[in-house]
């Protein structure tokens, strides 16, 4: 729980550090918003075979990010993963983080299938590094998702997102897989 307090803690605070560095940004273009900050919220599980869907395996999913509009196709971000994900193999809760890089790129505008700006649909592709403290090593992984993002106001939207990280030996010792699927709240500055 004191995590959970922390990460918004650093959400809150990042919020106002990006606002004040928009500010010195002489790199505008059509769209004034060029930095935001995202916070998902939802669940995640280990595994994506019929037998991993199980109550007991399922976790919450936290997830707080930062980026760069690079263009209207294209951001940029950074961001933390966690904080524990529980394994059908076994009932502990395997504590971990995720710290990425991600690039994000709006389908919509790439393709040209819709003008309005009220909805789009994402693509997030990156790479990063977990730490799994239950097994107590430091390994690499993709970070993969698909996002749908409603724009409320000039400065707020919500996002729906399904995606996961895909690394080896996470939490067994091959090919392993976190998926997870949140609802997220997106500030622009």
């Amino acid at each position: 729980m004191n995590r959970i307090i922390y990460v918004i803690l650093i959400y809150i605070i990042s919020s106002f550090i990006v606002n004040n560095a928009k500010a010195s940004d002489t790199l505008n273009y059509k769209q004034n918003n060029n930095f935001f900050i995202d916070l998902y919220a939802g669940i995640q599980n280990s595994g994506i075979k019929k037998e991993d869907f199980v109550y007991s395996n399922f976790s919450p999913y936290l997830h707080i990010s930062t980026g760069k509009y690079i263009n209207h196709s294209l951001a940029i971000a950074v961001g933390y993963q966690g904080t524990y994900f529980n394994y059908i193999g076994d009932n502990y809760k395997h504590k971990y983080y995720y710290l990425d890089a991600e690039f994000i790129i709006n389908m919509n505008r790439l393709l040209r299938l819709y003008e309005n700006d009220k909805w789009s649909i994402q693509v997030i592709a990156g790479t990063g590094i977990l730490k799994n403290y239950h097994m107590k090593k430091i390994n690499w992984g993709l970070t993969t998702a698909l996002l749908q993002e409603l724009v409320l106001n000039k400065n707020y939207s919500l996002k729906l997102k399904a995606g996961g990280i895909i690394g080896w030996s996470i939490y067994q010792h091959d090919k392993d897989i976190l998926p997870n699927i949140s609802i997220g709240l997106s500030r622009k500055f």
